[in-house]
């Protein structure tokens, strides 16, 4: 999934919704709980949107 194809907005973050809507079009059955739990896992400084720092950190291999 790239970051530019769930970003709806052009301010460089990813909002709640625009990462549910790109999860569940990849995975359709997911619950709106692992979707919250996912966004939280990358929001690392708690602001409410996924910016592009932390959509790369998903794909760094040993992230903690």
């Amino acid at each position: 999934m790239c970051e530019k194809e769930i970003r709806k907005t052009k301010d460089g973050k990813i909002s709640l919704d625009e990462f549910s809507e790109g999860i569940r079009a990849f995975s359709p059955s997911i619950t709106s709980e692992q979707i919250d739990e996912l966004f939280n896992d990358l929001d690392n400084d708690g602001d409410g949107q996924i910016d592009i720092i932390e959509f790369a950190m998903c794909f760094v291999v040993g992230r903690d």
